[in-house]
């Protein structure tokens, strides 16, 4: 018999060594990045956490991963100032073109992995300030942050509209450094009043925001770990660009080749002269009923995010207010004005106004039905100042609104 030599069994004793070692290693990266299945949902910690959450939402933390860096500054940066101002370009035209968030947290990640590969590691030194222009691997949590921030800071500003009507309607000119700090002031009072109701409807975890579960499901596709987390990526992204490119190349019947299709009104068709029939058909000006439209910039992606009880109480609350004109707006509660209940009552009953002012009409009028004179209302004295003519304002009147625009007032 032949004595194997005893050199050998202390290499294959640390070869098995080393492979027992790495298996473990990858069965405990598989562990860990799966951990959350292992959590005791019926413990008081989870049990109060609805299971949409608790299936969409991970609960595992990596601490070391970077947050606040560099690369994540300056991409919330770009796409801030992108989105800014397209979604401010957007408040001055008919149709609004929003910068959605997803469309950021998709063409980050790329741009984050870019740069991660590209940026030197260089430290910068400022004394305790001091950070790496590329700390390491793109990491999933500065992905979350560049979504926060252009969520937070790319949807226009609302309080340029008192600038831009002063402009507008009156000729002034508001000084820029009092615009800019108008605008910081709202914007700091509305993040104030979001602090304020957070304990209430962010940190008690009864409140689901279902646009928020999309956004985290998104993160986690994209950041696939495990064999299998990465498949379901890869089918997810998958489908998702398959919608794209549909609904890319379909846009291009309503939006160029046939922009009939974008209201199809059939009420109308059968009865164009008849103005009552008319008016429960149209889809502009009207209420709009079994108004149908293929543009997808109309029907926009509601249907899609929104859940199904979420968009009942939208439905009942449109019907209940103004009209099929502004069925777009639906999608934003502080705008949900249009009915098939009350501007019908006062079309056909004359009620508020009705006839004499336009009913769907955003202007406001004179008693007798003719448009308010605002700019007859105001004079400038000698050093500049704009007044208002008190004899003048006498003569004219209280101003009046159609009965669209005073329900507007009302629910918002």
């Amino acid at each position: 018999m032949t004595e194997r030599p005893a050199q050998v069994e202390p290499a294959t004793e640390k070869l098995q060594s080393t492979e027992a070692k790495e298996l473990g290693s990858i069965e405990s990266k598989e562990v860990d990045s799966s951990s959350e299945s292992n959590y005791d949902f019926e413990s008081a910690e989870f049990k109060n956490i609805p299971e949409l959450v608790r299936t969409v939402v991970g609960f595992e933390d990596d601490p070391s991963l970077p947050v606040i860096t560099f690369r994540s500054i300056v991409l919330s940066a770009i796409f801030c100032a992108i989105g800014s101002v397209i979604s401010q370009l957007s408040y001055f035209r008919t149709t609004y073109a929003p910068f959605p968030v997803f469309f950021v947290i998709l063409a980050s990640d790329p741009l984050g992995r870019f740069l991660a590969r590209v940026l030197p590691n260089y430290k910068v030194p400022l004394g305790r300030y001091s950070f790496s222009l590329n700390p390491g691997p793109w990491s999933t949590k500065e992905h979350a942050i560049v979504g926060l921030a252009a969520n937070a800071g790319s949807q226009g500003q609302w309080a340029t509209f008192l600038p831009t009507n002063a402009a507008l309607y009156y000729d002034l000119t508001m000084n820029p450094a009092v615009a800019l700090f108008f605008g910081w002031g709202a914007s700091l009072l509305g993040f104030a009043f979001a602090a304020m109701v957070r304990p209430l409807l962010i940190d008690d975890p009864e409140f689901i925001f279902p646009l928020s579960l999309q956004q985290v499901a998104l993160y986690r596709s994209m950041d696939g770990r495990t064999k299998g987390d990465q498949q379901r990526a890869r089918d997810q992204m998958k489908m998702f660009w398959i919608v794209v490119l549909g609904t890319f190349i379909w846009q291009f019947l309503p939006e160029f080749l046939f922009p009939f299709v974008a209201s199809l009104a059939p009420l109308c068709w059968f009865a164009s002269r008849n103005h009552n029939v008319n008016f429960i058909g149209a889809g502009r000006g009207g209420m709009g009923l079994l108004n149908i439209t293929l543009d997808w910039s109309n029907i926009t992606s509601t249907v899609i995010t929104y859940p199904y009880s979420v968009q009942v109480i939208i439905f009942v609350t449109f019907v209940m207010t103004v009209s099929g004109s502004q069925i777009l707006v639906c999608r934003q509660f502080s705008n949900i004005l249009q009915c098939w209940i009350l501007i019908p009552i006062a079309y056909f009953g004359k009620l508020w106004g009705s006839p004499t002012y336009d009913i769907m009409s955003n202007q406001v009028f004179q008693k007798n039905g003719s448009v308010y004179p605002l700019n007859d209302l105001i004079y400038v004295d000698s050093s500049g100042m704009q007044h208002v003519n008190g004899t003048k304002y006498d003569e004219v009147g209280l101003a009046y609104s159609g009965a669209q625009y005073t329900w507007q007032i009302f629910m918002v």
